[in-house]
């Protein structure tokens, strides 16, 4: 079992717990949902904070109002070791279905609560106050720390691909997204692709609907076909190497004005998740296979959109990247880290496509987010401030 040095130890009693909490408690209590895209607020507690333990700071603006915030801890030699989060938030959605305040910020049980405490403003949290201890524990580093918070992941990745186009990362090495793990280390990530499907036929009135064309019944076949294609799926992950398997959800359906009309119209927003190991374009072409069947037998005017999709990812598990995160788990914990497949979007795979090696580590669980009264443990919030802190640590030493 990895044992921490007493310097190790030294470093570690640098980090500001009550400090870290309540920063995190205000940073959720700044709203940041997307859309609208209103993270100006949370970037600017961030980037006060940054410019308080002493980085070197920058304000990038993607588009009008929106900012990504970046922290420059520089060493004696210009290679950076990236620390990557999102500062945007999913919306609260119907605040009747929540039982503590969407952006209280309130501590219970152990538990933080509010919007984006677990997606993901512990992470980005725990990488500001590690690098804070870094700093205060003036260790000289001979390389540098790059610490980036940005915009819209959510929804378009525009943040993370501003970073990209403007060469910010160009002197990264490898990167540590922190993302909901719950303090374990992911090396692959499922990819998706979303879809709209849309038939049309003709309107008439119901009493004549022999004179139209409703569009509704073949998106209905559909839909079956697309569920048969879900059960199959459900075979597939024991062959791919993982426990879970790849899915494909139905999110949307809309058709039709009223039952005194035959609709003329349908459309469909559905996806389909993507493991390593599958074919990404295959995928895509056998939902094409199937709607395009589907429309031929009803004789159907219709279109498939496949509206983005972003690819899978994965790891070298051996990498020093996924070697250190591992090992400063160990030390903090007393324990290796679960190895698992993060089952949502990351910006891992965009930073990884810039030949920049890294892993998925933070607190909270992926199922807490997205829902009402989505919290964080504040354990794994503790966890994951040291576990950085000494990744940071062993990399600019």
């Amino acid at each position: 079992m990895c044992q921490a040095t007493e310097r190790e130890k030294q470093l570690l009693e640098q980090v500001d717990v009550e400090g870290a909490i309540q920063f995190l408690q205000k940073i959720v209590q700044t709203d940041s949902q997307n859309p609208p895209g209103n993270e100006m607020s949370v970037a600017q507690i961030i980037k006060e904070k940054l410019d308080e333990i002493g980085l070197v700071t920058e304000i990038q603006e993607v588009e009008k109002g929106r900012f990504n915030v970046l922290g420059l801890l520089p060493g004696e030699n210009d290679e950076q070791l990236l620390f990557n989060g999102h500062m945007d938030t999913v919306k609260i959605g119907n605040p009747e279905l929540w039982t503590k305040l969407p952006l209280g910020g309130q501590i219970e049980d152990g538990k933080l609560y509010g919007r984006g405490s677990c997606d993901m403003k512990s992470g980005l949290a725990a990488m500001i106050f590690a690098l804070e201890a870094i700093v205060k524990s003036r260790i000289t580093p001979k390389k540098s720390i790059l610490f980036t918070a940005v915009i819209d992941e959510e929804v378009f990745f525009k943040g993370t691909q501003a970073l990209i186009d403007a060469g910010k990362l160009k002197k990264c090495t490898r990167a540590y997204i922190s993302e909901p793990t719950s303090v374990c280390i992911a090396t692959s990530l499922q990819g998706a692709a979303e879809f709209t499907a849309r038939t049309y036929g003709k309107a008439s009135h119901c009493g004549m609907a022999e004179n139209g064309i409703n569009a509704i019944i073949p998106m209905a076949d559909f839909a079956t076909e697309l569920n048969a294609l879900n059960e199959k799926l459900k075979k597939k992950g024991a062959i791919l190497g993982f426990p879970v398997n790849p899915s494909l959800n139905v999110g949307s359906i809309q058709g039709g004005v009223d039952v005194l009309l035959v609709p003329d119209y349908c459309e469909m927003h559905f996806d389909r998740q993507v493991f390593p190991g599958e074919d990404m374009q295959e995928a895509i072409e056998e939902i094409r296979t199937i709607f395009d069947g589907v429309c031929a037998k009803y004789n159907a005017k219709s279109e498939l959109t496949c509206n983005q999709y972003f690819n899978y990812w994965k790891a070298d598990k051996e990498h020093p990247a996924a070697q250190s995160a591992i090992r400063c788990h160990e030390i903090v914990t007393g324990k290796q880290p679960e190895d698992i497949l993060f089952r949502a979007y990351a910006e891992v795979e965009m930073i990884a496509n810039q030949g920049i090696p890294g892993v998925i580590y933070g607190p909270g669980s992926i199922l807490q987010a997205h829902r009402p009264d989505e919290y964080v443990l504040i354990e794994e919030f503790v966890t994951a401030i040291k576990t950085y802190t000494l990744i940071g640590y062993e990399f600019i030493s």
